[in-house]
């Protein structure tokens, strides 16, 4: 009984050839094909995040209700007015309000030792902490976006690498395909040099998804479910500076 390999050009070429199919479905490829290139700057990315970012939108609210609080810590303690009436409805001479007696009070809480100014203070003081921690913060989601962008560009250069792998596989299976067909060589050299293209194609691909589900992941820093790019601009071995 004659046993068929797994691993013989014949069958990995097949096999190569339904990954591409299933990587190559029009799904897969709708965001590659049919979109227009377009660029985005780590600048940009850095500006999108710092004015959308969800993280750091919430320390806006926080200000504000610090301000609340400012506002009120520097206000004196009320003042309490008060009025009573006495001697009202009598008998005899003091009949009805001949003889009543109005007494209006005022009264407001004495403070000692600076209260005020402490509490004006320990306000303010919540709002320098609000505030440092809003810029470890943005100093983190900066860092991650400058990660990620890092990715996306590491990506892009690792694709450009893939098609320059398969450009040189077709090219080697279009000569060994010649020469096959001259006899110069034997028919295998062409499986062979077929499974070796699927397989390129293949690689390109699969780098293509990565570089998407990558940008996905940059774009959502900034609340951004749907890239509005499609590539990122810059070199890996000479990034600009972040802005100030």
């Amino acid at each position: 009984m004659k046993q068929t390999s797994l691993h013989s050009p014949l069958r990995l070429c097949a096999w190569m050839a339904y990954s591409i199919v299933v990587f190559a479905s029009p799904q897969n490829l709708a965001n590659t094909k049919n979109v227009a290139d377009i660029e985005i700057t780590l600048q940009s990315a850095i500006k999108h995040t710092l004015a959308n970012s969800p993280q750091l939108h919430e320390f806006v609210f926080k200000q504000k209700a610090v301000a609340g609080e400012i506002q009120t810590a520097s206000l004196k303690p009320v003042l309490n007015a008060g009025i009573e009436l006495e001697n009202v409805l009598g008998s005899g001479e003091v009949s009805g309000i001949k003889g009543a007696e109005l007494t209006l009070t005022l009264s407001s809480v004495i403070e000692f030792g600076d209260k005020l100014g402490v509490r004006s203070e320990f306000a303010k003081s919540k709002s320098t902490v609000i505030e440092t921690q809003k810029q470890l913060n943005t100093l983190d989601i900066l860092a991650e976006v400058t990660r990620r962008y890092v990715d996306v560009l590491a990506q892009q250069a690792l694709l450009d690498a893939q098609k320059e792998a398969e450009t040189l596989a077709r090219y080697t299976y279009q000569a060994v395909t010649k020469r096959v067909e001259a006899g110069a060589s034997p028919a295998f050299e062409q499986k062979r040099a077929s499974a070796a293209l699927a397989r390129a194609r293949l690689d390109v691909l699969t780098a293509e998804q990565s570089k998407i589900s990558l940008i996905k992941s940059l774009a959502i820093m900034w609340g951004e479910q749907t890239p509005r790019f499609t590539q990122v601009k810059g070199d890996l071995f000479n990034l600009p500076p972040s802005p100030h």
